[in-house]
């Protein structure tokens, strides 16, 4: 709740300080090519420094009716590749300073598949939306003005999204909470599907089970393997995409949905990370189909 209030207040100064309109104009010659609005070109740049403040900068634009909800549902998904590169300097250096070419893969295919999700929504884009007819020079970004005008503002974006929280959000996470307290997430680990230990090495499923705890655990018990070349390189990689498809849904529950819906009003928050998230999967699911046949 403090987090996604720290955005709504990050999202209304951005807009009282007029900054919305210098960041609209850095992303939006990219962005016009798929037709969208300088509010999802100012909300594309706002995702290069949180995901939350760019969602709720589309939340607030959509429900002032600035945007469509086609717009807002593409607009949020081409985000989801700022995103990405912001959450790979976090475990990116770790990844290639201990697996090396392994390493370097692997962020190169997580890079990849968020940009294919930006390329698809900027097609989408492209067929689906209307042309927007403001030029770039001729951008007319709302301004609040006043202390006043500030201030109710973000009253009335703040206390609607705290509702949303208390009432969708709340729930799913006290829900993931007892999940993984009643030792959901170790069964599930316990439970993967027999048919990868056919394919893949038994040491593989491991570096898979890592996974879901995290990044960290999955590197450390991966560098072992290499070192000690109990497996492939290529074996190595693929494993860690199949982890990646495996534990993307529980990522998607713990982190994503929750608070998609509750930034985002209706049920639009599923199409997002329905549209972001299943692409992700299927491009995921697609390369590990393919080393399965092929090996």
């Amino acid at each position: 709740m403090l987090y996604i209030s720290f955005g709504v207040v990050v999202g209304v100064l951005l807009e009282a300080t007029g900054v919305l309109k210098t960041l609209s104009k850095v992303a939006r010659p990219i962005l016009s090519l798929g037709n969208f609005s300088s509010d999802s070109a100012a909300a594309f740049v706002a995702a290069f420094g949180s995901a939350k403040t760019a969602h709720i900068l589309l939340a607030s634009a959509y429900r002032a009716e600035r945007i469509s909800r086609r717009e807002l549902v593409l607009s949020a998904t081409a985000n989801t590749f700022p995103t990405a590169l912001m959450h790979l300097k976090f475990f990116a250096p770790l990844m290639i300073s201990v697996l090396g070419n392994v390493g370097i893969a692997y962020v190169s295919f997580v890079i990849g598949i968020a940009f294919l999700v930006f390329i698809i929504s900027i097609v989408l884009s492209r067929l689906l939306l209307s042309p927007c007819q403001e030029a770039l020079s001729d951008i007319n970004e709302p301004k609040l003005k006043g202390l006043r005008a500030v201030g109710e503002v973000f009253w009335n974006r703040w206390w609607k999204m705290t509702v949303r929280i208390i009432s969708v959000a709340l729930p799913v996470y006290t829900f993931i909470i007892w999940f993984q307290v009643s030792g959901g997430f170790k069964w599930l680990q316990t439970h993967l599907p027999n048919s990868i230990s056919s394919v893949l090495p038994v040491e593989c499923l491991s570096i898979i089970i890592a996974q879901f705890s995290g990044t960290t655990a999955a590197v450390s018990v991966t560098k072992g393997f290499l070192e000690s070349n109990t497996l492939t390189g290529i074996q190595v990689f693929f494993t860690l995409v199949t982890g990646y498809a495996f534990t993307l849904p529980l990522k998607v529950l713990r982190r994503n949905l929750p608070s998609a819906l509750s930034i985002f009003p209706d049920t639009t928050g599923f199409y997002i990370i329905g549209l972001s998230q299943g692409i992700r999967f299927f491009t995921a699911l697609c390369f590990v189909i393919s080393y399965f046949i092929f090996v």
